[in-house]
This record gives structure tokens, C-alpha cells and sequence, in this order.
């Protein structure tokens, strides 16, 4: 019989934890990912992650319910009821734009006019000088101007989506980099806590892509992802060791019978003994 596809046990030493470790950790209750098989479709869900989001969207929705405004604001002839969390967020902004207030305060003394009148000076010079170029080719009051105007205002409001929406990108972009920054250095911080606890395991960049992605994505950390892995690779070894040892005996069984079929008496005695039956 040919052995080169036989799984060994001794090949596996590396690879499957200490004993010692789940003597003193639960493996399986640690590797449990709270799956159960669904009898009537054959599919699995997940009763635990989705126990924890009807648990975190009812805690959600009560506590929404119970929030009351924190404080009662008037602005432009109407009240406005903010919640703690909403009137932090207003103060803060209002702090950031204090210093820009104070600028601009200063221009519009200046100017002898208010902030407002100043803003919309800013705001409009652009559109103004434009009417000014078309009045002057076409003459102030003509269709053409008014025609060139909307042409203008289209193409400013398309500039302003376009530079705003990559203004957002950049904010995502750099979100990312910083989100990316920080998984990495707490993979770092795991990884040496799983060395420091299992000094033989492999080089980081050797750990399996299904380790690094699971302790990346916060499910488990970087020790207990690999503890996992090596523990399901335990089982399913352990499972083709068991076919091999069935599917051999079972060659071993259809050879005696092979035999048996064309042996004299004593021939049948021998092997009865050599087989222990």
C-alpha cells in the first residue's frame, strides 16, 4: 500500500498546540464562533452575533428614547432642542470659527460694513466681475448676459460639488491611513504577546492570511487567532488520520474475505491466528 499521502502524527508536532495550553485554556469554548447548523435549510447562522445586535440595537433604541434636549436654543425666530452630545458638537464648532469671526470682524470695521454685508462681498465678487465681462460684450440688460450668467453659475456649482467631493475623499483617504496605522501597530503589540507566550510560532509575515485578517478585524486577538487556527487544523487532521486508519482497516477486512474464499482448513487456522481471529 502506497503511504506518500498518509498524514503522520509526527509531522504535525509543529503545528498543533501544546497540550499543556488546553489543559489550561478553553480552546473550544475560545474558538467558538456561536454557529449552530440550521436543520431545516442546512445553512448556519450565527446565534450569538445576531443575540448581540438585537441586544445593541434595543440598548440603541432605549437609550434614543430616554435622551431629552439638553437645552432649548432660539435662533431666527425659532426654538431648537439640542441633546448634551448635539450641544458639545455646536460649541466645539463655534470655537474652531471664533478665530475666524474676530478676522473678519476686524476687515468688515474696516470696510464700514457688517460681517454679513462683507461675506456676501467675498462670496459674489467673482459672479459680479463675470455679469460685468458679459454686460460689456453684450450690452447691461440683454438675453446674452442672462443667458451667459446660468452658463457661469452651472459651471461654478459643478466646480464646487467636484472639489468638495475630493476634499471628502482626501478626509476618507486619510482616515483609512490613520485607521490602517493604528491596526498595525496593535498587530505589533500581538505579535509579541504571542511570541512571548509561544516562542516557536512562526516569522509574522509566515502567519496564515486567515490569522492576520481575523486579528486585523478585531474578532479575536492576534494569540487567540492563532491558537484557533492551529486548533481547527488539530481536528481536521485528526479526522484524516481516523479515514486513513477506517479506510485502511476496511482494505485489510476485504483482503481476508478475498482470501478466505479459496483456503483449505488449516490454511484458514493459520491465518485465524495471525489475524488475531
Amino acid at each position: 500500500m502506497d503511504d506518500t499521502n498518509t498524514v503522520q502524527d509526527t509531522d504535525l508536532q509543529d503545528t498543533i498546540p501544546d497540550e499543556s495550553l488546553e489543559q489550561t485554556i478553553d480552546i473550544d469554548g475560545l474558538c467558538d464562533d456561536g454557529v449552530t447548523p440550521n436543520a431545516e435549510d442546512g445553512k448556519q447562522e450565527n446565534i450569538a452575533t445576531d443575540a448581540e445586535k438585537i441586544t445593541a440595537q434595543n440598548s440603541v433604541s432605549e437609550k434614543e428614547e430616554k435622551q431629552e434636549p439638553f437645552i432649548s436654543v432660539q435662533y431666527n425666530h425659532k426654538n431648537r432642542d439640542f441633546t448634551k452630545e448635539e450641544a458639545v458638537n455646536f460649541i466645539q464648532k463655534g470655537m474652531h470659527t471664533e478665530n475666524l469671526r474676530n478676522k473678519l470682524e476686524y476687515a468688515a470695521t474696516l470696510s464700514g460694513v457688517d460681517i454679513n454685508a462683507l461675506v456676501d462681498e467675498i462670496v459674489y465678487a467673482p459672479e459680479n466681475n463675470h455679469r460685468r465681462y458679459l454686460e460689456n460684450m453684450y450690452g447691461k440688460g440683454s438675453e446674452e448676459v442672462e443667458i451667459g450668467m446660468k452658463i457661469y453659475r452651472e459651471k461654478q456649482s459643478e466646480e464646487y460639488k467636484k472639489i468638495i467631493k475630493e476634499r471628502e475623499s482626501n478626509i476618507e483617504e486619510k482616515n483609512r491611513e490613520t485607521e490602517i496605522k493604528s491596526v498595525n501597530s496593535r498587530l505589533a503589540d500581538e505579535y509579541m504577546m504571542l511570541k512571548n507566550q509561544m516562542p516557536d510560532a512562526p516569522e509574522y509575515s509566515k502567519l496564515p492570511d486567515s490569522v492576520i485578517i481575523e486579528a486585523a478585524g478585531g474578532k479575536r486577538d492576534l494569540y487567540s487567532a492563532y491558537l484557533c487556527y492551529l486548533h481547527k487544523e488539530k481536528i481536521k487532521t485528526d479526522a484524516e488520520i481516523k479515514r486513513q486508519k477506517t479506510a485502511k482497516d476496511a482494505s485489510a477486512g476485504t483482503m481476508k474475505s478475498d482470501v478466505g474464499d479459496n483456503i483449505s482448513s488449516s490454511e484458514r487456522g493459520f491465518l485465524s491466528g495471525l489475524w488475531g481471529k
